[in-house]
């Protein structure tokens, strides 16, 4: 998970979840703020989309205040995983 200001709102991040080379496409990619799953209005999704070597990757992103006292997660579930992934983003 990864954070940028947004361009036209610098009082903003954009928080991105990306999951990359995976196979077969069947993925579960999941924004979290404060262990709660995010309405699916509330993200922005690409869909999952292919790479040039056969895998497939998937982003999905949400607009945040950047004084905004939360925690935002990021899950990772797919098959070949014996468990979920998950990266914790503290922006206290």
């Amino acid at each position: 998970m990864f954070a940028k200001k947004n361009s036209n709102d610098r009082s903003k991040l954009k928080l991105t979840c990306m999951a990359t080379g995976f196979f077969p496409k069947d993925v579960q990619l999941t924004i979290m703020k404060n262990q709660k799953h995010l309405p699916d209005d509330e993200i922005e999704s690409t869909g999952v989309r292919p790479n040039h070597d056969g895998s497939y990757q998937m982003r999905k992103s949400v607009e945040v205040k950047e004084e905004e006292k939360a925690e935002y997660d990021c899950s990772v579930q797919h098959r070949y995983l014996q468990q979920p992934i998950l990266i914790k983003v503290d922006e206290n």
